[in-house]
């Protein structure tokens, strides 16, 4: 799987401007929510800063883990878990179950990408993003 082009864009727009504000701290992530029509499967990308991901779950969790760890089966547990209870996708009013497949480090961000089974063809479309919030009062979880 690709991260988006225009994704990257908006993310590196939000670090260059980040690093101008002097003493100014950025929370973000960005969200991509991927479904091509008739398929039953959507495609979630979640790119969050991985110092930022790491102490939400330890928040969550009381485990601190090292972000190299990310092979590290109790890692990937509370990181399914944090997904799981801040980030819902409703489609046609069914609650659709996200299942992270692969993780990844680049730089100080954490990618995570995932799976959900949906319906083929989609009416509504309801996503809540509570992504950090418990965190950081300022955060904002861009999805596109």
């Amino acid at each position: 799987m690709k991260w988006l082009p225009t994704s990257s864009l908006i993310w590196t727009f939000f670090l260059a401007s980040a690093s101008f504000v002097p003493g100014h701290a950025l929370y973000i992530s960005v969200i991509s929510v991927e479904h091509e029509e008739g398929g039953f499967e959507a495609i979630i990308q979640f790119k969050i800063f991985k110092d930022d991901l790491n102490d939400a779950i330890y928040n969550e969790s009381t485990r601190r883990h090292q972000m190299n760890q990310l092979d590290n089966t109790d890692y990937q547990t509370d990181i399914r878990s944090y997904l799981n209870n801040h980030f819902n996708l409703e489609v046609n009013g069914i609650q659709a179950t996200i299942v992270p497949e692969s993780f990844a480090i680049q730089g100080d961000a954490a990618f995570i990408f995932c799976t959900s089974a949906v319906p083929a063809h989609w009416n509504t479309v309801q996503i809540e993003a509570t992504l950090l919030y418990e965190l950081f009062p300022t955060q904002q979880n861009m999805i596109h």
